[in-house]
């Protein structure tokens, strides 16, 4: 009675783990689906110039329409469309607020910087392996980031994650690396466990940010380092990462006129895609 017993709990144990082993995934994206996207970014910046310190908080708010058009051999057409933005800053004692959807904000003068980009898409192209193409780009207006301040190949690539090359239990994980718009990152990712069609896998990052940016007519090189640990939700039908979370630091110097600008703070980022 006891082997008996033994045995039907090492059976039903065994599946219950297998049940949780994750497998590699791949893209499938569903031509004809919208996903509502709201991009979040949080950040607490200090930074010394000429000697003097100054504080600098932000918030900002990003809404897109992300589409899949079409899915062939060479991958996913997709679409994205900025649709909203909400700002709130503060710094230097002064604070400014901005909404696109309050047409006395839009005829302000940030309203007059954005009013290109609100409406405007992007058009890429998604290979099987990841890999994007941006067919159609969205240029920003001088001084401005929209969504979580990163270019149109790295904005995207915040929807994924490549597959490890072996199926994973609960605990394992595995590394990669990106070089992207001048950002180098690395990310360690670790598999928690699947329910319902979806993997909650836990990350740690590392990004270096070496650009030059040009503000108000002024190039700024930028040289900044953060880290921070963070989380995911990852639809295994579609390979699309539906919510990611990440909290971390950054510190690093940037370089303008001749000057150095040493800084440091905190950030904190959301995206979540919730189909339309």
């Amino acid at each position: 009675m006891n082997r008996t017993l033994f045995i039907l709990l090492l059976t039903a144990t065994t599946l219950a783990a297998n049940a949780q082993t994750l497998k590699p995934w791949k893209l499938n994206l569903p031509a004809g689906q919208t996903y509502n996207v709201t991009n979040t970014l949080k950040n607490n910046i200090e930074q010394q110039v000429m000697g003097q310190q100054m504080n600098v908080t932000s918030n900002v708010v990003a809404q897109m329409a992300f589409s899949v058009q079409s899915a062939g051999a060479e991958g996913f057409r997709v679409e994205q469309t900025n649709t909203g933005m909400k700002m709130e800053t503060a710094g230097m004692g002064q604070s400014t607020t901005f909404d696109s959807n309050n047409p006395s904000d839009m005829a302000g003068p940030i309203g007059m910087q954005l009013k290109g980009i609100i409406g405007a898409t992007m058009e890429a192209v998604i290979a099987p392996d990841g890999a994007i193409s941006i067919l159609k780009g969205i240029e920003m207006p001088e001084g401005f980031s929209f969504g979580a301040g990163m270019g149109d190949s790295a904005a995207l690539a915040a929807y994924f994650v490549n597959p490890p090359a072996n199926p994973l239990r609960p605990g394992d994980t595995w590394t990669e690396n990106s070089d992207t718009d001048g950002m180098n990152t690395q990310a360690t990712y670790t598999y928690r466990k699947s329910k319902k069609g979806r993997a909650y896998l836990d990350y740690e990052m590392k990004m270096a940010i070496v650009r030059t940016i040009t503000n108000s007519g002024m190039e700024i090189e930028a040289n900044i380092q953060t880290e921070g640990k963070g989380s995911l939700v990852l639809e295994l039908a579609t390979g699309l990462v539906l919510e990611r979370r990440y909290e971390g630091s950054l510190s690093g110097v940037s370089k303008a006129m001749g000057m150095e600008i040493p800084q440091k703070g905190a950030q904190k980022t959301e995206t979540i895609l919730v189909k339309k």
